[in-house]
């Protein structure tokens, strides 16, 4: 019998980028999919990492999450889908 993942939420305030900062905190999920095994994601935008640790996943989720902000920010709205402007749309209401 298999037990059920271990689900908890963390508050992402800060960025490990210096160029973008947060204003409004970010709510992600990190689930532990098995030893030493990670996933961290904000549903509300479908963006995930995974990591060795609870603070790895988050890492890596917060550098997804900067990266993906500096792309969308350097690319004209009108380029992006309907996921990517979906996601544009939450994190310009997230992050400067």
């Amino acid at each position: 019998m298999s037990s059920a993942p271990i689900i908890t939420a963390s508050v992402i305030v800060s960025l490990p980028d210096d160029d973008v900062h947060i204003i409004k905190p970010i709510v992600a999920t990190v689930e532990m999919l098995e030893f030493n095994n990670y996933l961290a994601f904000v549903p509300e935008v479908n963006l995930n990492a995974s990591g060795d640790s609870k603070a790895e996943a988050i890492a890596n989720l917060q550098d997804i999450i900067a990266g993906t902000y500096r792309l969308y920010a350097m690319l004209p709205p009108e380029s992006l889908g309907p996921e990517p402007t979906r996601q544009w749309n939450f994190l310009k209401s997230h992050l400067r």
